[in-house]
């Protein structure tokens, strides 16, 4: 019993440490929120309406526009990097650099092994 007591309180105390924190504005997935216009995507003619919108819902939807296909898909961060899963494939994008107004990332795909340079901006 004394035992269950003390993992209770621990749990109520890494609850509220979560609840008390301040608004998350410098975390890789909170500079992701938001709609990015597609610059250029290494070897693709990129149209000049593509775009990745990503939300911060409960399911941290992921909505890219490539030409003409729209679609819907998930995101997730790990650490300085995220991993993107579509119906074509799960990418998993590293050399992340965000800098204010412009995103650059490589996104692998695991079912082609591809391999594709991204440039957005805001």
């Amino acid at each position: 019993m004394k035992k269950q007591n003390t993992l209770l309180v621990i749990l109520l105390t890494i609850a509220t440490s979560f609840v008390a924190c301040k608004k998350d504005t410098t975390s890789l997935k909170s500079q992701l929120i938001g709609k990015w216009n597609v610059t250029k995507i290494e070897g693709i003619d990129s149209p000049v309406d593509d775009y990745f919108t990503f939300t911060s819902n409960d399911n941290d939807q992921v909505e890219r526009n490539l030409g003409t296909n729209t679609t819907i898909g998930t995101y997730i961060v790990v650490a300085n990097t995220f991993n993107m899963s579509f119906s074509d494939g799960n990418y998993y994008c590293t050399d992340v650099i965000l800098d204010g107004n412009t995103l650059q990332f490589n996104a692998k795909n695991d079912k082609d092994n591809t391999t594709s340079t991204y440039s957005l901006t805001r």
